[in-house]
């Protein structure tokens, strides 16, 4: 099949051939294995979510590299991948034998295997930096060639250009600011979302003031976090576990997060203090009695409908915490008292399902972990009134060769946790769900590892897609092998079984509907190779199939009945004079199952395809230093032979390939 599906030239572009075969002939520079960090730790098993607040986490991260010579433990344990049998290596070296004179003897000491120390050796730094004037600058402007149907009959109201500015500021060694504004395709006004705020912070760090727009995560995440990048994944310990960051400004693309209004903390070093107090505006749906129907979360204003649901629901959230530490166990203690007006409706969209109902709700979370040698144990208890409760808990082991990582929840039905974004299977929140996960991790050999996942979950009361109880399992395992810094190749197979909602015709031809549990399994091999030092290639085929458990077929069958396959081609140039030109060609062909590849794009930013059918991806990624800043431009190609039109409604483009473009300038002032 794949053989006939690369010979049919009229299925395939000339100049994805040309690019294809092409890329062998560059000049070898080396490629950091830097690049695969966001594809490990953000490619989701489940393939979609929302990955903005990760990407601004590993951001900062890498714009502020942690000292390695006055960290603590906590500060090392916030490095994706280093457990605590690595910080405590590294502070026992530390303490013993003085400060590290270099990053290498630093891994050294904490036995960090060499493949994970290239991807975070940019978190990492010798030395506090020290403090200078800073002015960050990000603007970045994207459009889809191709208008939609939605701009043609004027269903949105604004032009398909999307908008982001972002400034952010060190103006003393004790204040810093930030705003951001931004546009989405379709929104008339450049400014439909803006945020900003202004930090004092004191010359021993001791306290801490925000005015503005800020961010909360305390705990595990239950009554307080950003969503992130922490649930099931190729990666099945690092994210059982969060750590929390606090306060923080908030300057995201993502409309549905963040409070306005003034957060402040005094800490030491055994006990910290924090108190907030927000007045926002949400987008809520508002029914016939005037309540606030549900709370939209897209943040897209561009036709009647989402415009009339703008700013419709006043929040406002008076709050604190108490964090307590004592040698290696920490206790915290978080509440808030939020008031809405309208009040929010007991009638979810299209299901009587009882959440919380009215003007007034109490929230408030107590939250403890414990470390004991390898060992990390944690928990959060969470309440709601009227008097409802969640609780997550679990305990994390790791030492450099083996990570396991154990979790339990339990959210009531009925428990409302809005600001909360703690483990979970259902994407609908904390609420309404039981569950059991256990992830393991094993490095077999310095070249080796294998990984996998079981998660075993219900939800007893009924949502909007399912009247009834629902049990489901989901089973992940992988085997990974690292060739050499920059290659790999792995296999891995998921399996996941829930509650599905069918309509079929019974005896009598009538159409009813009726429930039946369903099996997804998806089986993939993937190998990513680095041929030259400046060229890679990526090859995956995978099979995919849905089936009721009542079903006798053979998922196995499927693998060579309709597998999918996806070859990538992709190099990157880059010259001393900090000229970057990145590459990629995909060729797909899928019957019967989906396709998902993570794509390089602008700074700042996270793509992953998915693919169904046959066709071509293109997608080059140029950048170039000019004076205190870099350009960076973007352009992206998708083809599908066998298809004429793109998504319905206002979404629908009648053609069969769709054009992407951008452009990020970013510039740096200290």
């Amino acid at each position: 099949m794949l053989h006939y599906f690369l010979v049919r030239k009229k299925n395939i572009r000339l100049t994805t051939l040309i690019v294809l075969f092409g890329l062998f002939h560059c000049i070898p520079l080396p490629i950091k294995a830097q690049d695969l960090l966001i594809e490990r730790l953000l490619e989701q098993s489940s393939e979609f979510s929302d990955q903005s607040s990760a990407l601004d986490f590993l951001e900062e991260l890498a714009r502020k590299p942690l000292p390695i010579n006055t960290a603590n433990r906590e500060d090392f344990l916030r490095i994706p991948g280093l457990t605590v049998e690595h910080a405590n290596r590294i502070i026992a070296e530390r303490n013993l034998k003085g400060s590290f004179q270099s990053l290498e003897e630093f891994r050294i000491a904490g036995g960090i295997f060499k493949d994970l120390f290239d991807l975070i050796s940019d978190f990492l730094t010798l030395n506090q930096e020290s403090f200078e004037v800073e002015l960050v600058i990000r603007q970045r402007i994207q459009r889809r060639v191709e208008e939609s149907a939605g701009y043609q009959s004027g269903g949105f109201a604004g032009s398909s250009i999307k908008n982001y500015t972002r400034i952010s500021a060190v103006i003393s060694s004790n204040i810093s600011a930030g705003a951001l504004i931004e546009k989405d395709p379709g929104e008339k006004g450049y400014t439909d979302h803006a945020v900003g705020y202004l930090q004092y912070v004191s010359h021993n760090n001791s306290t801490r003031i925000i005015a503005g727009n800020y961010s909360l995560s305390f705990g595990q995440g239950l009554i307080f976090s950003r969503k992130s990048f922490f649930g099931k994944s190729s990666e099945p310990v690092s994210h059982v576990k969060r750590n929390e960051q606090g306060g923080r400004g908030y300057l995201s693309s993502s409309e549905s997060e963040g409070f306005f209004g003034v957060f402040g903390e005094y800490s030491t070093s055994k006990y910290s203090i924090s108190l907030f107090g927000s007045a926002a505006k949400r987008d809520a749906r508002i029914n016939s009695d005037g309540e606030a129907k549900s709370i939209a979360t897209s943040g897209f204003h561009r036709t009647d409908t989402e415009l009339n649901q703008r700013n419709r629901l006043e929040e406002r959230l008076a709050g604190g915490r108490l964090r307590i530490v004592i040698g290696s166990v920490s206790f915290g203690i978080s509440g808030a008292s939020v008031h809405y007006q309208p009040g929010l409706s007991k009638e979810e969209s299209g299901a009587k399902f009882l959440k919380y109902s009215g003007n007034e709700i109490q929230i408030g979370g107590f939250d403890f972990s414990t470390i004991v040698n390898n060992l990390e144990l944690f928990g959060e208890i969470g309440v709601s009134n009227p008097g409802s409760a969640g609780y997550v808990g679990g305990i994390k082991w790791g030492d450099r060769i083996t990570k396991i990582g154990l979790l339990y929840r339990n959210y009531a039905r009925d428990f409302y946790s809005q600001f909360g974004s703690a483990f979970a299977d259902n994407s609908s929140g904390n609420r309404n769900e039981r569950g059991l996960y256990l992830g393991i991790k094993h490095k077999i050999t310095g070249y080796f590892e294998m990984g996998g996942y079981a998660d075993i979950f219900s939800h007893a009361g009924r949502s909007t897609a399912i009247p009834v109880k629902e049990n489901g399992k989901e089973y992940f395992l992988q085997v990974r092998s690292t060739l050499k810094p920059g290659s790999q190749i792995y296999i891995n197979w998921r399996a996941r079984s829930g509650l599905s909602r069918f309509d079929r015709l019974d005896e009598n031809n009538i159409r009813r509907e009726f429930f039946g549990e369903e099996i997804n399994e998806r089986i993939r091999l993937q190998g990513d190779f680095e041929l030259s030092g400046n060229v890679r290639l990526g090859l995956r085929i995978e099979a995919q199939k849905n089936r009721l458990k009542s079903d006798n077929s053979n998922f196995f069958k499927s693998i060579f009945d309709s597998p999918g396959i996806l070859l990538t081609a992709k190099t990157h140039y880059e010259n001393l004079n900090n000229f970057k030109l990145t590459i990629q060609t995909t060729i797909f062909s899928s019957r019967g199952t989906r396709l998902y590849q993570y794509e390089p794009d602008l700074p700042g930013l996270l793509k992953v395809n998915q693919f169904t059918g046959r066709g071509e991806r293109f997608a080059v990624i140029f950048a170039r230093k000019i004076g205190p800043g870099r350009l960076t431009a973007k352009y992206g190609i998708v083809h599908f032979p066998e298809r004429d039109s793109f998504g319905s409604g206002v979404n629908a483009i009648l053609q069969n390939y769709i054009q992407d473009i951008g452009i990020q300038w970013d510039l740096n002032y200290n």
